[in-house]
């Protein structure tokens, strides 16, 4: 796959850790850039929200992470609000689309 083929795409992958602590039990979910995959600008552009916000303000609006399961997945935007002044998109939410890779 060649840069312009990824031009508009952010590719994740989405992964789930259980774990036992000192107190109990844990349950993490990883959501990984895969670099090679998507378009540079647009992941820059959302490492740019977390570092404004935290992780909580794009891990939040990824609206169905907690019902996909561990895989591949295009990263898209939706549910854009926008300033009633000036037009421009404020928020948005994200949604994880599965791919489906091609085996060799």
């Amino acid at each position: 796959m060649n840069a312009t083929s990824n031009k508009g795409r952010v590719v994740v992958k989405v992964t789930t850790s259980k774990y036992r602590t000192k107190r109990g039990f844990a349950k993490t979910r990883f959501v990984e850039f895969l670099r090679r995959k998507s378009d540079s600008d647009l992941i820059y552009s959302i490492e740019e929200d977390s570092s404004c916000g935290g992780a909580d303000s794009v891990v939040d609006r990824i609206i169905n992470l907690n019902e996909v399961e561990d895989g591949i997945f295009l990263m898209i935007w939706l549910n854009e609000r926008r300033d009633w002044e000036t037009g421009n998109v404020e928020e948005w939410d994200y949604k994880l689309v599965p791919i489906k890779e091609a085996k060799p």
